[in-house]
This record gives C-alpha cells, structure tokens and sequence, in this order.
C-alpha cells in the first residue's frame, strides 16, 4: 500500500469519525447540570467547582456604607506597591469578591449619601493599570485584577485557565447543538455557560 492511500486512509477514518464518538469525547469534559427551566442546563468543566460565596451582608445600604469606610480608609493611605495580603485588598475581598457587578449596579441607583464614595473607591482601583508581564500578572488578578474583570474593563482578558475553559464548553456547545445564553465566572477563574437546547 503507498504511503499517500494509508494518509488517505487515516484521513478517511479520522474524517467520518461517527457524531456519537465525539459526543462521548466532549462529555467526558464537560458535567451538564438541569436548571428550572425546560430545556435549559448549565454546563462547566469537568473536576472544577463552581464557588458561589458566602457574605456577612447582602447587598444593600449597610454594604454601601461598608464599601464607602473601606474607600475612606484607602484615602488616607500612601501606597508604593500591592500585595496580596494587603489589608485594603482583602477587606474588598470580603466585601465584593464575585458580586461586584451587582454590586455598583445596586450603589449607582441608590440614593445612600455614601453611594458615591463608595463606587469612586472602586473605580480608584478599576482604573489601575494590570502589568501585563507574564509573572506579574496572576498574582495582579489576586490584588485588583478580579474586579477589574467583574466589571469588564475594556481591553482586560479573562485569565488563561478561563479562556481555556471557555474553548472546552463552546467547543461543546457546536458539538451538542446547544446555545448560549448566558455566561458566569466565580471567584477561582472557573465559568459555567447557562445553554439552551437549539
């Protein structure tokens, strides 16, 4: 047999592979989980864990005012560097960590007198540049960058891992027919996609 019939053979093989063997290959990656609604299901990738975290407060005036002290507090503080053991950084953590969306959306419409202070803080640290060097940048997502994201700064990527993860589920979506309706990040960069059966 020559050489160019056995490429034509494997080519032949790989292209007609059956539509059940590549199914079977992408939900080895993927857990489909029901929703309450009929022919809806979230999806994420296998082995991750989607954190949805616990918070004294929910959101409402007394975390504007907790948010506006925390924004106070950084005023009064001269900073050359960011760690992330920082006390201004954990105490946003605490505060906002996966919810800072809601959050600023909840504080712009209300009429709190420290609503402002509290979202000019934010937008202070939203606006800090990430260092885009490839071992500054990881720990910058634990400082400021998780935020940042939350908020969908222009220009801004989610992390590696994320976009990874991301290729993997759309990847599933074309393969099972499914679409995607909405799309949702934790706080550890996984995602899971709210999908509809087309």
């Amino acid at each position: 047999m020559s050489k160019s019939i056995q490429e034509k053979d494997w080519w032949t093989m790989f292209a007609h592979m059956s539509q059940s063997k590549l199914n079977q290959r992408h939900n080895e990656y993927v857990d489909k989980y029901p929703t309450n609604a009929e022919g809806y299901w979230f999806i994420q990738i296998h082995g991750t864990e989607f954190v949805q975290l616990k918070f004294k407060d929910d959101i409402n005036e007394t975390l504007i005012q907790h948010v506006s002290t925390w924004s106070e507090k950084r005023e009064n503080t001269k900073k050359i560097g960011y760690s992330t053991s920082d006390s201004d950084v954990l105490e946003l953590k605490n505060l906002l960590l996966g919810r800072a969306s809601d959050f600023v959306d909840f504080c712009s419409k209300s009429n709190h007198p420290k609503a402002e202070q509290a979202l000019w803080g934010i937008w202070e640290v939203v606006d800090i540049k990430w260092p885009q060097k490839s071992f500054i940048a990881p720990e910058f997502y634990d400082i400021w960058g998780w935020i940042q994201l939350e908020l969908g700064k222009k220009g801004l990527q989610q992390m590696p891992r994320t976009q990874q993860y991301e290729r993997q589920l759309k990847e599933y979506c074309k393969v099972n027919k499914f679409s995607i309706e909405d799309i949702r990040y934790d706080s550890q960069m996984n995602v899971k996609y709210l999908v509809k059966e087309c």
